[in-house]
């Protein structure tokens, strides 16, 4: 899968209207609805925060015109997400009315120039998802279960000492873990995106 690997900004000024353009890239649904309700936030006083986002897993498309024409903001910034071949993506972009009407036309050409500009200057990123586990382990072989998978190339990402010692980790095959240490309990909890510029 195509995404970006962080968050960009850039500015389009057409017939004194400012057209301000993010792109963000997103895990899920609530994350584009955050970025999207900080963006009104900051700019309660534009005219239009015009929006359009893809997800892949579940498979969302999203877009808004934000009281501008119908069609004339959101499905046009959906259409070049799509087009470029970029998913988990959000597409923002503020407008600062001008004075000029743009007509139909002329919204769709500016709201997607201000979408090819900020996309053009996001670094694109191939992202795959890897299996994310928990393993529990008894006290006496905790130390040992976190550091075979350290050594063994895994990444922990979380490590809690309670009744036992509750490890999460990436990055090394949960069945040889099981097969190493039988004693412990183990269980997927989540997929983790992994970024290869």
């Amino acid at each position: 899968m195509k995404s970006i690997d962080g968050v960009y900004e850039d500015v389009l000024v057409i017939n004194k209207s400012k057209f301000i353009a993010f792109a963000y890239p997103i895990a899920d649904e609530n994350q584009a609805k955050e970025y999207i309700a900080n963006l009104k936030t900051k700019y309660a006083d534009a005219t239009h925060i015009c929006t359009a986002y893809v997800l892949t897993s579940p498979k969302v498309e999203r877009a808004s015109d934000d009281g501008e024409p119908s069609g004339t903001a959101g499905k046009p910034m959906l259409e070049l997400i799509k087009k470029k071949g970029l998913e988990n993506v959000l597409l923002a972009v503020v407008r600062y009315f001008g004075g000029i009407k743009l007509g139909a036309g002329g919204l769709v050409r500016a709201y997607t120039n201000a979408g090819n500009l900020v996309l053009d200057k996001a670094q694109v990123v191939e992202i795959s998802y890897i299996s994310e586990y928990l393993a529990v382990a008894d006290i006496s072989i905790g130390s040992k279960v976190a550091e075979t998978i350290r050594s063994g190339g895994g990444e922990i990402v979380d490590c809690r000492y309670l009744d036992r010692v509750e490890i999460g980790f990436v990055g090394f095959d949960a069945e040889r873990l099981k097969s190493m240490y039988p004693s412990i309990e183990l269980k997927e909890v989540g997929r983790r995106a992994v970024c290869q510029k």
